[in-house]
């Protein structure tokens, strides 16, 4: 595409044809950060706070969604997220 000089909108969920038709891609999210740009330090000090934290919630709050359990988890997803995207970014780069 880029020897085509095209900018196209795409709004897809499917990355596979999102790689396939893009030399470049721009996510826009509420909060984001480009590949090149995260912290895979801090990232992994994230992921393992939010393992800790799940590690010690008492294993009845898992089935009754504790606020504070669903906040770990999904700091827990986040940060999986940023390493594995910081990941790529590194590999291709």
């Amino acid at each position: 595409m880029a020897d085509l000089h095209v900018t196209i909108l795409l709004i897809e969920h499917n990355m596979r044809v999102v790689m396939e038709v893009s030399d470049r891609v721009t996510v826009l999210a509420d909060v984001g950060e480009r590949a090149q740009e995260i912290d895979v330090q801090r990232a992994e000090r994230a992921k393992q706070r939010a393992e800790q934290r799940l590690a010690q919630a008492p294993q009845p709050h898992l089935s009754q969604g504790d606020l504070d359990i669903e906040r770990a988890r999904i700091a827990l997803l986040k940060a999986l997220v940023r390493l594995n995207v910081a990941s790529r970014a590194r590999t291709r780069a």
